[in-house]
C-alpha cells in the first residue's frame, strides 16, 4: 500500500498544529532533501523549536518517532529523484502525485458511505464558491442525468436561503479546499439545525468545515506540489466525484436514466 507522503500528512493536519509545530513542519517541508542528515537536536536548533516539539510533530503526523520520519522522507526523496529521470512532462508527474495522495487520504469505506448517503437522500444540494462552485456545477449535471433531484448553489446568500428549507431527509455536499469559507460554514450550521446530513470535500481533516461535517473526504492540496505554475486546485475534488459517479452507475436505474437523458441531447 502506498504510504502517505510527508507533505500530505502535514497539510492535512496543519490547522491542528501549534505555532512551534508548524515552524518545525515548514522547515522540514522546505528541506526534505537534507532532513535525514540532521539529528533531532540539529533540526530543533535550525527551526528555533525544542526537541520535544519535533517529537510531538512526528507523532501527530503518525510517525513512530523522528527517526521514522527521516527514514520515510529519505525513501520519498529517492523516489522523486528517480521520477525526475523520466522524460514525461511535469504536469503528468504532478497529476500522478496528486492521485497517489488522494488514494492514500480517502479510504474505501468513506467512498462507500458517500455513495450510500447520495442514494438515500430525498434531495441533494451541492455548494461551492469560485472554482469549487464550478466543480459543484459539473457534479450537478452528472447527478441530474442519473435521475437525482439535485441543486447547485454558488451564491453565498442563496446557499443560506436554501439551507433553511432542507430537512433530515436531504443531503448537502460542500466543496471547499480551505474548509474555512465563511458562507459555507454558515450554510452548514443552518442545514445541521434542520437535521440535514453534511458531506464535505476539503484539503484538511482539521478544518472548521471538516469538523462540522457528518462525513469528510480529505483531498490533496496543490501546496504539496512545489511549482507555482501548477494551479489546478480542483483536480482531486473532481477525482473523488468521478469515483462517486462510477460507483453510482453500477446501479441499473441510474445507468438507464443517464442513457435516456443522453439520447435526447
Amino acid at each position: 500500500m502506498e504510504r502517505i507522503s510527508y507533505s500530505d500528512r502535514y497539510f492535512n493536519i496543519k490547522e491542528a498544529l501549534t505555532k512551534q509545530e508548524r515552524e518545525a513542519g515548514e522547515y522540514i517541508l522546505k528541506h526534505l532533501g537534507s532532513i535525514d542528515q540532521l539529528s533531532i537536536q540539529e533540526l530543533s536548533k535550525k527551526a528555533y523549536v525544542s526537541s520535544a516539539t519535533v517529537t510531538r510533530l512526528s507523532r501527530k503526523l503518525n510517525y513512530t518517532n523522528f527517526s521514522e520520519l527521516k527514514s520515510y522522507i529519505r525513501e520519498e526523496c529517492a523516489k522523486e529523484r528517480n521520477s525526475k529521470k523520466t522524460l514525461e512532462p511535469p504536469i503528468a508527474t504532478y497529476y500522478k502525485q496528486m492521485l497517489r495522495s488522494v488514494n492514500t487520504l480517502v479510504h474505501r469505506e468513506s467512498l462507500e458511505q458517500l455513495v450510500s448517503l447520495v442514494k438515500s437522500a430525498r434531495k441533494l444540494v451541492l455548494v461551492g464558491i469560485g472554482s469549487s462552485g464550478l466543480t459543484a456545477t459539473e457534479a450537478k449535471l452528472h447527478l441530474s442525468r442519473m435521475g437525482f433531484l439535485v441543486d447547485c448553489i454558488s451564491d453565498p446568500h442563496m446557499m443560506k436561503m436554501s439551507a433553511t428549507l432542507l430537512t433530515k431527509a436531504d443531503l448537502i455536499i460542500c466543496i471547499s479546499n480551505s474548509g474555512e469559507t465563511q458562507a459555507i460554514l454558515e450554510t452548514v450550521k443552518i442545514a445541521k439545525g434542520n437535521g440535514t446530513t453534511v458531506v464535505s470535500l476539503t484539503n484538511s481533516s482539521y478544518s472548521s468545515l471538516a469538523k462540522a461535517s457528518d462525513l469528510n473526504l480529505a483531498t490533496a492540496s496543490i501546496e504539496t506540489i512545489d511549482d507555482s505554475r501548477f494551479i489546478n486546485s480542483q483536480f482531486t475534488n473532481i477525482f473523488i466525484l468521478d469515483c462517486l459517479f462510477y460507483e453510482l452507475l453500477e446501479t441499473p436505474i441510474y445507468a438507464d436514466n443517464r442513457s435516456k437523458t443522453l439520447r435526447v441531447l
